[in-house]
């Protein structure tokens, strides 16, 4: 994820996601902002992954298809617009963000 992360031009704030509708500011360097940033991504994806199963396969050469639940859509667009809050810009994100489940 390193590749995506994009330095701040000016020096600011790290944003700390304490719970789920609560940030601080932290002041810190651009290599620990990465970190911690990436942790913060994986600590979200960790919390919510029941909601955001893999996509399904194609299952037709199956004799027995199993149920499949799709991806929480609100979810997904969170874990992009944190990252994106977090310094983390792609393709994948930017698409994310304008597939508001909104």
């Amino acid at each position: 994820m390193k590749h995506m992360f994009v330095v701040p031009e000016e020096e600011e704030d790290c944003l700390i996601q304490t719970s789920e509708s609560t940030i601080r500011h932290h002041r810190t360097d651009n290599t620990e902002r990465l970190d911690l940033g990436y942790r913060q991504i994986w600590l979200y994806a960790m919390r919510h992954y029941p909601l955001m199963p893999p996509d399904p396969k194609s299952d037709d050469d199956l004799l027995a298809k199993p149920n499949r639940t799709k991806a929480d859509e609100r979810a997904i667009y969170d874990m992009a617009e944190l990252a994106s809050r977090l310094g983390f810009y792609s393709p994948e994100i930017e698409r994310l963000l304008k597939e508001s489940p909104d």
